[in-house]
C-alpha cells in the first residue's frame, strides 16, 4: 500500500526541506489521475511564491524549488543527484558485497563507472543504472549484457599476453544524429587493429524491431567509414563464423606475435564454461539422447550441430528447439508423425 499524503503530512514535510525555508499556503482538498492535486508554496529567504503544481513534483520528484535561488538546470540536478559517498557505499553493499568501486568521483548516472569484481579480481565499467539494474561483472555474469562469444575472444588474446583495449571510442567516430561516441568491440594497439564481434541483428532484422535495425546498420556504416578513411584495419567477426573460433583469428594472433601461431598452441586456451554448461544441460534432458557436436556455443538461437544418439541421425538446430520440442530430431519427429496418420 502507498504512502497516503494527507494535509498534515505534507505540511510536515514542506517544512522538513531546507530547514523550514518554504511554507505551504495552498493544497487542493482532492485530485484524480487525470488532474492530479495541486500545492503552492512560499519560499522565505526571498519570499517567493510559487505558481500551482502537482504536488508529486515537489515530493516524490523532488524538482519543484525556489526559481530564483535555484533557477538553473545544473543547480538542480546537483540538489538532486547522489554523492559519492552514497554510490560508493551502494555499490558495494549490492550483491553480497562482491564489488568494489574504483573510480574516485561520481558525476551523474550516464557516467561509466570502474568497478573491481573482488570473485574473478577484474576491472569493468558500468554506468549505475545498469549496475542496479542488474548488469554485474561483464567477465562473469550471465546478466552483463555482453556475448559469451566476445567474452572468449578477449581470453584469447589475454591468453598470449597481447595488449588488448575492449569498448575503444575515437573522437571522430560519432553517430552523426546523437554525436554519442561509437565505441568498437575490440582493439588492438600493438598492430593498430579493430575487432567487432557481430550477431545476426546486424546482417537482419532478426529481433522484429526495423527502426533499431537501420539505427544499428547506420552506426556500422559510420565506423565502417571511419576506419576506410583512417586506414585503420577492421576485422568483423561474423556470426557465421563463431563456431571456428580460436582458428580463425590465427593470422591476427601471428601478426601481434610477429611469428607463426599453431593450431596446437590454440588447444591449451580455455573455451566459455557455457559450453560445459550446455552439455549438462543435454545429458538432462530427454534423458540424454541427444548430444552437442561444435566445438563452440554462440547462443540458444543460433544453429548447432547436434546428435540424436537414439536413431544416429545429426542434424542442424538450435538449442531452444532442443530444450522445448518433445521430439527434436526431424527423422524421429518424421517417423511419430507417421505413425499418428496410420491409427
Amino acid at each position: 500500500m502507498g504512502i497516503k499524503y494527507t494535509k498534515d503530512r505534507i505540511i510536515e514535510i514542506v517544512k522538513s526541506i531546507d530547514n523550514g525555508d518554504y511554507e505551504l499556503i495552498h493544497l487542493d482538498e482532492k485530485g484524480s489521475r487525470h488532474s492530479p492535486r495541486k500545492m503552492q508554496y512560499l519560499h522565505k529567504p526571498c519570499n517567493t511564491t510559487s505558481k500551482k503544481f502537482p504536488i508529486s513534483e515537489f515530493i516524490t520528484v523532488g524538482v519543484r524549488r525556489c526559481k530564483i535561488c535555484y533557477p538553473s538546470g545544473l543547480e538542480k540536478r546537483n540538489r538532486l543527484a547522489f554523492k559519492y559517498p552514497y554510490v560508493k557505499k551502494l555499490i558495494e553493499s549490492l550483491y553480497g558485497g562482491e564489488y568494489t568501486l574504483i573510480s574516485k568521483e561520481y558525476i551523474n548516472s550516464s557516467q561509466k563507472l570502474k568497478i573491481l569484481h573482488k570473485t574473478c579480481n577484474r576491472e569493468f565499467e558500468k554506468t549505475l543504472s545498469k549496475f542496479k539494474a542488474g548488469q554485474k561483472c561483464k567477465w562473469c555474469s550471465e546478466s552483463s549484457g555482453v556475448s559469451k562469444t566476445a567474452l572468449y575472444v578477449y581470453d584469447i588474446f589475454t591468453y598470449f599476453n597481447i595488449p588488448i583495449e575492449d569498448e575503444k571510442t575515437f573522437e571522430k567516430c560519432r553517430n552523426t544524429k546523437t554525436n554519442n561516441y561509437l565505441p568498437f568491440d575490440y582493439y588492438l594497439p600493438i598492430i593498430n587493429e579493430l575487432i567487432e564481434v557481430d550477431g545476426e541483428q546486424h546482417d537482419r532484422n532478426s529481433f522484429g524491431d526495423k527502426n533499431k535495425f537501420k539505427q544499428l546498420q547506420a552506426r556500422d556504416k559510420i565506423k565502417d567509414e571511419f576506419c576506410k578513411k583512417e586506414n585503420i584495419p577492421l576485422f568483423r567477426l561474423k556470426y557465421e563464423m563463431w563456431n571456428k573460433l580460436p582458428n580463425i583469428l590465427i593470422p591476427i594472433l601471428s601478426k601481434c606475435l610477429n611469428r607463426d601461431v599453431s593450431v596446437d598452441e590454440l588447444k591449451e586456451i580455455k573455451k566459455s564454461t557455457i559450453l560445459e554448461h550446455i552439455k549438462h544441460r543435454l545429458s538432462i534432458i530427454h534423458n540424454g539422447e541427444y548430444i552437442f557436436l561444435d566445438t563452440f556455443y554462440s547462443g540458444s538461437e543460433r544453429e548447432h550441430n547436434f546428435k540424436h544418439i537414439k536413431c544416429g541421425n545429426e542434424f542442424k538446430s538450435n538449442y531452444y528447439a532442443i530444450k522445448t520440442y518433445d521430439t527434436p530430431c526431424r527423422v524421429c519427429s518424421n517417423s511419430c508423425y507417421e505413425k499418428r496418420k496410420i491409427h
